[in-house]
């Protein structure tokens, strides 16, 4: 938790602009409740099925990110 809150203190100093802010907040939040332990609970991370299952989520996100902006 203390590694997520010094990072998002320095995400406050280094993008001013809140849309932005916004966007990298949400994807370091998402990266770490679904790649982190989806490549931990996989022996092999570089699985076919692995890499497709990433592929299609940021593009999804991309997709939904592209969407909300302001």
């Amino acid at each position: 938790m203390l590694f997520l809150e010094i990072a998002i203190n320095r995400i406050d100093y280094v993008f001013a602009n809140f849309a932005e802010r916004r966007r990298v907040i949400f994807f370091v939040i998402h990266y770490l409740l679904f790649f982190i332990p989806l490549i931990q609970h996989n022996s092999d991370p570089f699985a076919p099925f692995v890499l497709f299952f990433l592929c299609c989520y940021i593009a999804v996100l991309s997709l939904f990110l592209g969407q909300h902006e302001e």
